[in-house]
């Protein structure tokens, strides 16, 4: 649960905040320097995944930076036997 958790912490931040300042802005009204964060806040998950996307294709295991975070590998199987355990 912890690896899952580190797994994808950075994109609940980034999505926790983007849902935050839109209900602000859809209830509250808005302001010009909450917009400018929403601006900001949007830029920094594109430069996120943008990073992510450029670590997965620069290293021999195809690990993305929440993989380093985390510690996981994600291992690819194939013909993989199916036990089938009737009870």
């Amino acid at each position: 649960m912890g690896q899952a958790f580190l797994r994808y912490s950075v994109y609940i931040v980034f999505n926790a905040m983007a849902l935050i300042i839109s209900i602000y802005l859809i209830f509250g009204g808005g302001s010009r320097y909450l917009k400018a964060f929403q601006t900001i806040v949007g830029t920094a998950s594109l430069i996120w995944f943008a990073a992510e996307i450029l670590t997965c294709l620069t290293n021999q295991k195809r690990r993305a930076i929440h993989d380093f975070i985390s510690g996981t590998v994600v291992v690819k199987m194939t013909n993989v036997p199916v036990e089938v355990n009737e009870a």
